[in-house]
């Protein structure tokens, strides 16, 4: 069979050891036609100019500052393109593949021109076969996305290969096509529900979205960061607002806005079971998110936002 080509987008921000581990299990791969392009997003650590001493063979780029995980990639991904990549593939640096991962993936996606986003199954690393990923759907009122089988046992129930509504960043084949008719993975987040919104756009635009139970990886999640930061609390706050913004009715954004405000302060800490800072660096994201989000007039998130937010919370702490 003759192979299209697979450029594989690595982004590292101080993650040598997971970034290493990912790519000493890409450099195996039975897949024929592959190369990794590893973008380094201005790491305070060494780690980005280490792994490219380490492995320069790879096709290497060292951003002078940090662009977050989309911005990030597109630098990547321009790149691939240039350099006359068929289909572009999005893989955390804290994932490790099977050596036969990329081929399941590759021959889904050429079995119909329609088909223009593909993630794999997905399972958590450091478990007995715990699901990370098997397939996903866009929850538009909720502003959330329902993965299938999450922390589930893989016992054979997500095996069927099928059309779905969200792919995962983590893991996601781009088919050249999709790129030069959508465009670049949107900019407006620093990290997170870039893939939400791609794979919307991407769907509105007449392509397919597939889970390929075939392709197996295994995911650590969070190898850069920690969900419990007031600053990815607050990220995670900004990046839903702008998500929802874009995509609801500005008339229904405002009703939504309402609710999951009420939901924030009155019942998310009951049922999320925080307490003491933890409960305090929520609601205090929350309402920094929706004061910054109206602020700013803007649908866009940066490193600056976060420090700021990180620097209010401490602040906070000491009044």
């Amino acid at each position: 069979m003759d192979w299209p080509k697979v450029s594989t987008i690595l982004l590292n921000w101080n993650g040598y050891d997971v970034s290493k581990a990912c790519i000493d299990s890409l450099l195996p791969i039975t897949y024929p036609r592959h190369e990794i392009v590893l973008i380094d997003n201005a790491s305070a650590d060494g780690s980005g100019t280490r792994l490219h001493a380490e492995f320069p063979g790879l096709d290497y780029v060292q951003n002078d500052r940090n662009l977050g995980f989309a911005r990030g990639c597109n630098v990547g991904i321009r790149r691939a393109m240039k350099a006359g990549a068929d289909f572009v593939l999005l893989l955390n640096n804290d994932v490790v593949v099977e050596p036969g991962f990329l081929e399941p993936l590759v021959a889904l996606a050429r079995k119909d021109e329609s088909i223009g986003l593909v993630s794999g199954k997905m399972h958590l690393m450091g478990t007995d076969n715990l699901l990370w990923y098997a397939g996903a759907q866009i929850s538009r009122i909720r502003g959330n996305v329902v993965v299938d089988g999450f922390r589930q046992a893989d016992d054979g129930r997500f095996d069927q290969t099928r059309e779905v509504g969200a792919c995962t960043g983590a893991m996601m084949l781009i088919r050249r096509r999709v790129l030069e008719t959508v465009g670049l993975l949107p900019e407006e987040y620093f990290f997170g529900q870039e893939e939400w919104d791609y794979s919307i756009t991407v769907h509105k635009a007449g392509f397919r979205l597939y889970y390929c139970a075939e392709s197996l990886v295994h995911h650590r999640a969070d190898g850069s960061h920690g969900n419990t930061s007031p600053k990815i609390i607050y990220c995670g706050m900004r990046n839903r607002l702008i998500f929802q913004n874009k995509f609801l009715p500005q008339r229904v954004f405002k009703v939504w806005l309402a609710a999951y405000s009420f939901y924030v302060q009155h019942i998310a800490g009951k049922r999320l079971r925080l307490l003491g800072d933890d409960l305090r660096a929520y609601k205090l994201a929350h309402s920094a998110a929706v004061r910054d989000h109206r602020k700013h007039g803007r649908l866009y998130v940066d490193e600056e936002d976060l420090l700021n937010f990180e620097r209010e919370f401490v602040l906070s702490k000491l009044a």
